[in-house]
């Protein structure tokens, strides 16, 4: 429960710096929820603003994308719009896929340890301050 409200915090706060109410986010708690291994990459995250009908549509989406595993994607409070989800990603995945699929919904941004980062600042590294989109 003290993750929700912390999380739930950092995204009011956020919604509010950056004046914006119809945006989604992905909000991952900390270094913890990630866990990388040598071929794949598993994240527990938690979404907020996007109503049920638009998470079965992310759902959906999701598991049409090839080498990404969706556990699972719930509501966990109907009223604030926030669910909890897992998801596993083979290193080969199509991460333009899924960053448009993303875009789709309305997120923008991914919160991890309350530093919101850009889609492509999340899913690419950087090397000398370029991202690698390859």
């Amino acid at each position: 429960m003290k993750k929700i409200i912390s999380f739930l915090i950092i995204a009011i706060n956020i919604g509010v710096i950056y004046g914006q109410t119809q945006t989604a986010y992905i909000i991952i708690n900390n270094n913890k929820d990630i866990v990388e291994t040598e071929s794949n990459k598993t994240i527990n995250f938690y979404t907020k603003g996007l109503s049920p009908i638009e998470l079965d549509g992310l759902k959906n989406g999701l598991k049409n994308i090839q080498w990404l595993k969706l556990h699972f994607l719930k509501v966990t409070d109907l009223k604030l719009k926030v669910a909890n989800g897992k998801i596993e990603m083979v290193k080969t995945y199509d991460k333009n896929q899924l960053i448009t699929l993303l875009y789709k919904y309305n997120i923008r941004e991914i919160v991890l340890n309350g530093n919101p980062k850009t889609l492509k600042e999340f899913f690419y590294k950087k090397d000398k301050g370029q991202l690698i989109t390859k």
